[in-house]
């Protein structure tokens, strides 16, 4: 299913299609602002100028993101102002409770929501692209009369 992956010291990622990008994240691990910064590289990487809609899998995993890695993943990585969407796969109370508590604090720029499967996630990013692809439509639309 996977077009092209890359696998980094703390996480595989992954290119589904177009903009849709699967990072799934090493059992255990303590994610700082280095490893973002490296996820980042590969989100970049594998989207290929496309806006990006992030699928995250945290299911049978025990994460932890540093304070710094949170707000740099929030609003001040590059990427930010390409990501319509990012998709959390929780299987996990502990997990959901952080997530939340992500979500609360560092107001993403982008849609982030919490989902118990990845075929859900995925139904609401594949959403959340067709609607802007419409929007995009109207807009030109617009600028055409």
């Amino acid at each position: 299913m996977s077009e092209k992956r890359i696998v980094l010291n703390c996480a595989t990622v992954e290119n589904l299609s177009q903009g849709f990008i699967r990072i799934i994240y090493n059992k255990h691990e303590m994610i700082n602002l280095e490893d973002v910064k490296e996820v980042e590289k590969a989100y970049i990487e594998l989207s290929e100028g496309e806006p990006i809609y992030s699928i995250m899998l945290t299911t049978g995993r025990s994460l932890k993101f540093s304070d710094e890695a949170q707000k740099f993943l929030a609003n001040e990585a590059e990427i930010t102002e390409r990501m319509h969407g990012s998709a959390i796969v929780l299987d996990n109370l502990a997990i959901r409770l952080l997530t939340n508590f992500f979500i609360k604090v560092f107001k993403p720029k982008f849609p982030t929501k919490m989902f118990k499967s990845e075929t859900a996630a995925l139904a609401w990013l594949e959403m959340l692209k067709e609607n802007y692809e419409v929007s995009l439509l109207l807009k030109n639309d617009k600028k055409e009369k």
